[in-house]
């Protein structure tokens, strides 16, 4: 899960424009 770090902070910039919390629904 370390590694996924980096990933869900790319993601979650992202997602957060788009509505926080959505890169839960996402995934």
């Amino acid at each position: 899960m370390g590694r996924f770090s980096p990933v869900l902070v790319v993601f979650s910039s992202g997602d957060a424009q788009a509505g926080s919390g959505s890169i839960n629904d996402d995934e």
